[in-house]
């Protein structure tokens, strides 16, 4: 610029020493001197007042605080195109900027959208260079992801109550990372919208005069501001943090949300179980492998103790044959109790309903040709543990009720044993309800699920019956035996006591002996069932016991079996 100034200067001293010549020498007309000089001295000062001269000589046109004002202003309005046209080489590093991201986007142009500038005193000038401060006030975006977290974790663990979990977990319970993207994404965009708070900035932008105009040095102390803001100094560009950053909080979100443990029943209507896993059979000879599986079974159990423990001597030559699932914990094992085999099947699920009977046809009192052998019902109704009923379309005897409906009154002869809707075990004894009136009161009343009719009642609320004289069941006789039990809340045990050639045992038992084995494991309630060729324990439709003194399976009219009450697509790993 200055060369350019000293060459107009000399060039109009040149002009003059021109003229003076001129008038001088060649005797130039007074008017057409004066003339000359007077446009000569015309043009120079033009260079110094028209714009376009003071853009070629470099000298400042206007005040430096107008084009900090107008840059604070078309920042504020977004209009960052206008706001890079008094920046230096036109260059805005925010002009281009974009995320990967729909939601780290959707921050961003919060962010942006949000900035507020203006200019604070006035400018201080230096001739062809100028400083002025500025403040900035944008929103606090971070703010979004707290409450955006707390929104996502409550749809997440909604979700988890209401849908498939195979939709909504992995393998480990954690939720899978499309689940978390479904409920985080919309809330953090949800949030973005309201109240974030302000971060102030205060900053003094370089001015410098580039072709007579006042530009800005540089916008990177607005960018400084915004990274500094943005909490990050690994050399990120503001929309790869604001991605990394949108990332790192959805992971979180997806992590802190709680495992939903849903509660499952089957529809009573619904007269086969839902197929179990087969992967969650078990066989061992290992009781500590059997440990293992009650210790994962800890939030099923919800504190209550096991009558099974790995210190029990089981017989030998036998296996532990276990299932468990979220809904249900069943283990198999067999002991030697004084020269007998007894077969223990301890139970425990998560909803009444898991505890079935099934009615061979599913019909009342079926012709004697539609009965099934105990395995293929086992298969039917995809029973995790079975075992023989009351083969009540054998006698005449008790009461039978089934979905509420009675079926039987015939209570002069045997105990009747009666499943509510919430799994507990009651009873009636001989000569009790003994009209069809009193007994629909008393199942209406008890909201029971269905009942069974052998007998004679073992123990009730923690006390022993002791019964010496029963109609049916030669309760003195040794024959193999079969009981079903109460534990505690939905906590059961089956048991068959017989003579198991394949073990070495040499004897069947009498009655008593399986109500002290009963009482012995912690039953509070205990009602004998059908025994002989009925007594059988199942689990994976493989049958457990041996059928004596037959030695092959006989066909039945009804069964007692547990289902899972996990459909396929409820499953995890």
């Amino acid at each position: 610029m200055f060369a350019k100034v000293i060459a107009i200067i000399l060039l109009a001293v040149a002009g003059t020493a021109i003229a003076g010549w001129l008038f001088i020498k060649k005797k130039l007309p007074v008017w057409a001197t004066a003339a000359f000089l007077v446009f000569l001295y015309t043009s120079v000062v033009l260079c110094f007042l028209l714009p376009p001269a003071r853009a070629f000589l470099n000298i400042p046109n206007g005040d430096p605080e107008d084009t900090v004002s107008y840059y604070c202003d078309a920042v504020s309005e977004g209009s960052f195109v206008l706001a890079a046209g008094k920046v230096r080489n036109s260059e805005f590093s925010l002009l281009e900027e974009h995320c990967n991201d729909p939601v780290a986007e959707k921050l961003l142009e919060t962010l942006l959208s949000g900035i507020r500038m203006a200019a604070e005193g006035e400018a201080e000038v230096d001739w062809l260079t100028a400083s002025q401060y500025v403040s900035m006030s944008f929103p606090n975006i971070y703010n979004v992801f707290e409450p955006a977290q707390e929104l996502a974790v409550s749809g997440m663990e909604a979700a988890g109550g209401v849908r498939a979990r195979s939709l909504i977990y992995n393998d480990d319970k954690t939720y899978k990372s499309s689940v978390a993207q479904e409920f985080f994404d919309p809330a953090v965009i949800s949030c973005a919208g309201g109240e974030l708070g302000i971060v102030q900035a205060r900053f003094r932008l370089t001015l410098v005069c580039e072709h007579g105009a006042w530009k800005i040095q540089s916008d990177k102390l607005l960018y400084d501001a915004l990274m500094k803001a943005l909490a990050y100094s690994d050399g990120r560009s503001v929309p790869e943090m604001l991605d990394a950053k949108v990332k790192d909080e959805r992971e979180n979100a997806r992590l802190a949300a709680r495992y939903v443990q849903k509660h499952y029943v089957i529809d009573f209507a619904q007269t086969v179980g839902p197929e179990p896993d087969r992967s969650r059979f078990g066989v061992t000879t290992d009781p500590w492998e059997v440990q293992r599986v009650v210790d994962q079974a800890a939030a099923l159990l919800d504190g209550q103790a096991m009558c099974w423990n790995p210190d029990i001597v089981i017989y030998p030559g036998s296996e532990i044959h276990y299932y468990f699932d979220d809904t249900i914990l069943a283990i198999v094992w067999r002991e030697e109790r004084n020269g007998s085999c007894a077969t223990f099947a301890e139970v425990k699920v998560q909803d009444a309903s898991q505890l079935r009977r099934k009615l061979v046809t599913d019909s009342f009192n079926p012709p004697t040709y539609l009965w099934e052998e105990a395995t293929p019902i086992s298969t039917e109704v995809n029973a995790v543990v079975c075992t023989g009923g009351d083969l009540y379309a054998f006698r005449n005897h008790g009461i039978i009720s089934y979905g509420g409906q009675l079926f039987r009154v015939n209570s002069n002869a045997v105990d009747s044993c009666f499943i509510t809707s919430s799994g507990d075990m009651m009873f009636s004894y001989r000569y009790q309800l003994n009209d069809w009136a009193s007994a629909q009161q008393f199942i209406d009343d008890n909201d029971i699920m269905f009942s069974m009719a052998f007998g004679p009642v073992l123990i009730e609320n923690g006390v022993v019956n002791y019964v010496y004289d029963y109609p049916i069941g030669e309760i003195w006789d040794e024959y193999a035996r079969s009981a079903m039990g109460q534990i505690d809340k939905l906590h059961y045990l089956m048991l068959v006591m017989n003579l198991d050639n394949s073990l070495g045992a040499t004897r069947n038992a009498r009655l008593d002996e399986v109500r002290d084995a009963m009482w012995e494991k912690g039953c509070r309630q205990a009602y004998a069932l059908d025994g002989g060729q009925t007594a059988v324990v199942l689990i994976d439709n493989q049958r457990i016991t041996q059928v004596t003194p037959y030695g092959w399976e006989r066909i039945y009219s009804d069964m007692l079996y547990f289902a899972t009450a996990l459909t396929p697509e409820e499953r995890l790993g």
